[in-house]
């Protein structure tokens, strides 16, 4: 069985660490820090030192976290190494019981001693940081390989610059347009979709996101389902004297001759876009309903039937029906990228998207190998935290450093990360960029951590029975491949459990459920608030409450809302109540 003391780490290969909520993965990437380190040479490494292993994770605050772990990681291993570890009152530990292991040779204690001083003289100059941090670093360091020795400058906040061209952007529309051939086209859409300045600047960072795509037909792909040759051939059909009088294939034929002339790349919005039973009558096109019976052998119909059936099984009319939307953000975003390129070359800026797609263009084709050798002889090997919020462009620069010319993979990636973070897209992570790299991870080099070393029994046992009622899947997307996996208890905050009346509380997971659904929603929120505001109070002022034996303060409760203005209400309910708290959003 794969674990952290078996799991391959040697050049040539990719590793996938998994891991769920409190189950040590933190702890995880120094373990394996700690082998890369001793184990280099019986890894097949030349060498390997601090300053040789790209260390990154997701914010600027966790990468100074992890930092500080690993550095006392190496520092309890070393002090280990000296024999000035304290007696263990605890117990040893896995990581402990290794190194103890693996020093019963004298001669493996005295090497490692000498690599665990050496890796802490040396360990300021480690790569541990974030993504956009690790590009920065790039960028500075290989200017000439990466095509950038004129682009410097410092750099600017993405949120505030997408602002800023939101706001430009909502003006033009309202105005003047942000194109002259598509003003008109722009504006109309933006009224009809009832845009406003608000959802321009939520809409236009997510499109603007790197490595987001807006799917937006082309011509050619409208035409390669819809000919223009079909639109004459269904209306002379229509006209002939084929059908009884309310046949609606007759009445449909025509709409779709319609929506064949139409040219959606210069007007987007069809006029009368067919709705979904038409859909359903072209579907059943080859029945003939309506068709009289001394007609329905015409190979003309029979050819029509068909070109219907194939038109309704396409899905190109349902993509018609989103083609306004996505035409409209697909020329809104061209703008946007080309106005914050202006703006930040005029500034001598540059964003920390643009740090992302800077660095994905310089390594890619045969012009991007000579970058790429540079990276991988610096950091051979990566170790990829909080791996499930990268999205496509962080994972290209990742996969093109971490692939030879001939796209063989080399070096070492690691891939650490809760993949059930990754469906909800809170900080731009993709789960088809996950799902990609986790399957050129293979089979025997993935771990699964499975013990919960944060939570107590009974509320891991909660969790496992609540998904073994209402099933695996995490979303509405049934096709991902992601699912919950059930979680063990290390058991090791039993004795401090949440506590009733000095019980372990027996119930750790509740729902409370409003049979009513006659109630407005509204009204339905402010009661939810409102009970939750009495039970937070009614359970800081009993004293029943209680955690590791102590009274349960206001500090030791966190409220989840949906959004900001749930936050205040339930705020105000709270300090009326005499309840400190705090708002964060």
């Amino acid at each position: 069985m794969t674990d952290w003391r078996t799991l391959d780490l040697s050049p040539g290969r990719r590793s996938l660490i998994e891991a769920s909520a409190g189950t040590g993965k933190t702890w995880t990437i120094g373990v394996l820090y700690l082998r890369l380190l001793l184990e280099f040479d019986e890894l097949g490494y030349a060498e390997m030192t601090p300053r040789r292993i790209v260390v990154t994770t997701f914010t600027d605050a966790g990468a100074q976290e992890l930092s500080a772990r690993l550095r006392q990681r190496l520092q309890d291993a070393l002090r280990r190494a000296e024999g000035l570890m304290p007696d263990e009152t605890g117990g040893v530990g896995a990581d402990e019981a290794w190194l103890d292991s693996r020093w019963s040779c004298p001669e493996k204690k005295s090497r490692d001693r000498q690599r665990l001083a050496q890796a802490l003289a040396e360990f300021d100059m480690a790569p541990i940081g974030t993504l956009h941090g690790l590009c920065q670093r790039i960028l500075s360091e290989h200017p000439f390989a990466a095509g950038t020795l004129l682009k410097g400058g410092e750099l600017c906040s993405d949120s505030g610059l997408k602002a800023e061209v939101a706001q430009d952007l909502y003006r033009r529309l309202t105005q003047s347009g942000p194109d002259a051939d598509d003003q008109d086209v722009l504006a109309a859409l933006a009224a009809d979709m009832k845009i406003k300045p608000g959802s321009i600047k939520d809409s236009l960072s997510k499109v603007l996101m790197p490595g987001s795509r807006i799917p937006c037909l082309t011509g050619m792909e409208i035409r390669a389902v819809l000919p223009d040759a079909w639109a004459g051939r269904l209306e002379v059909l229509a006209g002939q004297d084929l059908y009884n009088k309310e046949c609606a294939l007759r009445r449909n034929w025509l709409k779709l001759a319609a929506l064949i002339r139409h040219d959606f790349t210069v007007q987007p919005k069809f006029h009368d876009m067919p709705n979904r039973v038409f859909d359903e009558v072209l579907s059943r096109a080859k029945a003939l309903t309506g068709v009289k019976a001394a007609a329905r052998t015409s190979q003309d119909l029979i050819e029509a039937a068909e070109f219907s059936v194939a038109v309704a099984e396409s899905g190109i009319l349902e993509e018609l029906r989103e083609y306004p939307k996505h035409f409209f953000w697909h020329r809104v975003a061209t703008w946007a990228q080309e106005q914050i390129k202006i703006r930040l070359a005029a500034r001598n800026q540059r964003s920390f998207d643009a740090l992302l797609t800077d660095v994905h263009a310089a390594l890619q084709g045969e012009e991007g190998l000579a970058l790429a050798d540079a990276l991988h002889a610096a950091w051979p090997v990566a170790l990829v935290d909080e791996f499930q919020d990268t999205d496509g462009v962080q994972y290209g620069i990742l996969d093109a450093v971490y692939r030879d010319g001939n796209r063989q993979v080399r070096g070492h990636l690691a891939m650490i990360g809760d993949p059930k973070q990754a469906i909800y897209r809170f900080r731009g992570g993709d789960i088809r960029a996950y799902e990609r790299a986790a399957a050129q991870a293979c089979a025997e080099n993935k771990l699964q951590l499975a013990t919960n070393q944060r939570s107590t029994t009974r509320y891991v046992e909660a969790m496992n029975a609540w998904y073994a009622l209402c099933g695996e899947i995490l979303s509405t997307d049934a096709g991902h491949g992601i699912r919950y996996h059930r979680v063990e208890a290390s058991g090791r905050h039993d004795g401090k459990a949440y506590a009733i009346d000095r019980e372990p509380c027996d119930k750790p997971l509740v729902f409370h459920w409003d049979a009513n659904d006659e109630v407005p929603g509204t009204r339905r929120v402010g009661e939810a608030l409102a009970c939750c505001a009495r039970q937070i109070a009614a359970m800081l002022a009993s004293g029943r409450h209680t955690l590791s034996g102590s009274p349960v303060q206001p500090s030791d409760i966190a409220v989840l809302l949906p959004n900001n203005n749930h936050v205040t209400k339930l705020q105000r309910l709270l300090r009326n109540s005499g309840v400190p708290c705090v708002g964060m959003s």
